[in-house]
């Protein structure tokens, strides 16, 4: 099978709902491993949800970062799945912790693998 460009490939090899539950899981296990195989190697991942924050720019930072001792894995509170909103390149996933606390993930994809990565929380 031929790469296309864009994300036709990977809605083509896994159904948006696939790719969706691989990509929470994977954060939601800490399974390093899955979630390097996801991303572009050029990815810009911001962590977390300060607007300031520097990006990770490649999936060796990513990789590096997730394995660091003090890493806290930003959606581990975030267990009820609301929704996916999807576009042309993107996917937006929002989920909500015990408290009300909405987290809105948003994933852009380049050639089925996502390479930008944001995370938003609205409180209550």
């Amino acid at each position: 099978m031929p790469d296309v460009p864009g994300p036709q490939q990977c809605w083509r090899n896994l159904s948006l709902l696939g790719f969706a539950t691989r990509w929470i899981y994977a954060w939601r296990s800490g399974d390093i491993e899955s979630i390097s195989s996801l991303v572009e190697e050029d990815i810009e991942f911001h962590l977390g949800v300060e607007q300031n924050s520097e990006p990770l720019r490649s999936s060796a930072e990513l990789v590096s970062a997730l394995k660091h001792p003090d890493f806290r894995w930003d959606l581990s509170e975030a267990i009820h799945l609301k929704g996916l909103i999807t576009g042309d390149n993107m996917l937006v996933i929002d989920y909500q912790d015990e408290a009300g606390t909405s987290f809105t993930e948003s994933l852009e994809f380049l050639d089925g693998r996502v390479c930008w990565r944001r995370i938003g929380i609205d409180a209550p």
